[in-house]
């Protein structure tokens, strides 16, 4: 009788340290990335490319308790899943605190961008007052 309650205690014990054990394993993160937004973030051939994906691999290459994935859709979509918090995180993080409060926890800009606009002289040389519409065709 005595050394059936020793096995018992020994299998429960086994049993609740299996559970209450901190897990030394990778933690999977799944992280969103817009799909269309090159050269930024984009999709290609099922595979996730650009300039942000490449920043964060980097980044979480030196985070080993972390296995970093990325489910890239369209933007959208991405930001509803953030909103109903089927997700982690969305990049890139643009910082609208009034349209999205649900994300001001973590919306640091990855890169400043700059946008620039270029144009061939035949556009320079008429005014042009409506835009973009002007710019259709060049």
């Amino acid at each position: 009788m005595q050394v059936i309650c020793k096995v018992i205690l020994l299998c429960l014990l086994a049993f609740f340290l299996q559970y209450s054990w901190p897990s030394y394993a990778s933690q999977k993160v799944v992280i969103i990335g817009d799909e269309n937004y090159p050269p930024y973030s984009y999709l290609e051939q099922e595979v996730a490319k650009g300039v942000y994906v490449d920043i964060l691999k980097a980044v979480f290459a030196r985070l080993p308790k972390y296995q970093v994935t990325f489910s890239m859709m369209p933007w959208k979509r991405g930001l509803t899943y953030i909103k109903q918090a089927k997700r982690l995180a969305i990049f890139p993080p643009y910082y609208w605190p009034q349209s999205r409060p649900y994300m001001k926890a973590y919306s640091e800009p990855i890169l400043l961008e700059q946008v620039v606009v270029t144009c061939n002289q035949a556009v320079l040389n008429q005014q042009r007052n409506n835009w973009p519409t002007d710019y259709y065709g060049f």
